[in-house]
């Protein structure tokens, strides 16, 4: 009894004791998948690396059937450890909604990184064909503009 008692507090102190979490993010792998192929097609999707330290990535996507009013983008962050993949996060997003009012905090957080070097900054209806985000460093998006969250 007493030892579970102490065992509770010493959780409670923990608990208390943290106020931040650090996380260092390293991606090395990028995958672009169109489950509609007549609808649209990824020209490039790819890093590239000029040298040992600086790595970019770069996408440059078709889109046949235009206007676009509505998409739904899924995204999922995965970790590699040793033979297996281990899915951190995964999750679906509408796009035009997202675009409009920015309320998805995970989804702003993605897209904060890489806003300033792409070309679909704006609400729907998308009518343009071909979308690029060009040449984002690698290390934009480790440094990225948060790497601590407050508890």
């Amino acid at each position: 009894m007493i030892l579970q008692r102490i065992s509770i507090m010493f959780g409670i102190i923990t608990l208390i004791g943290i106020t931040k979490i650090y996380a260092e993010v390293e991606f090395n792998n990028i995958k672009c998948l169109a489950r509609d192929p007549n609808f649209i097609n990824f020209e490039m999707c790819a890093f590239r690396s000029v040298n040992r330290s600086y790595k970019y990535m770069s996408i440059r996507a078709q889109i046949y059937e235009l206007p676009i009013t509505y998409a739904l983008i899924t995204f999922k962050l995965s970790k590699r450890d040793n033979q297996h993949v281990f899915e951190r996060f995964n999750s679906s997003v509408e796009l035009c909604r997202f675009m409009r009012d920015r309320q998805n905090p995970v989804a702003s957080f993605l897209f904060s990184v890489f806003e300033d070097y792409a070309t679909f900054n704006h609400t729907c209806p998308f009518t343009e064909s071909h979308y690029i985000l060009e040449k984002l460093p690698v290390q934009h998006i480790t440094a990225s503009k948060v790497k601590s969250w407050c508890i």
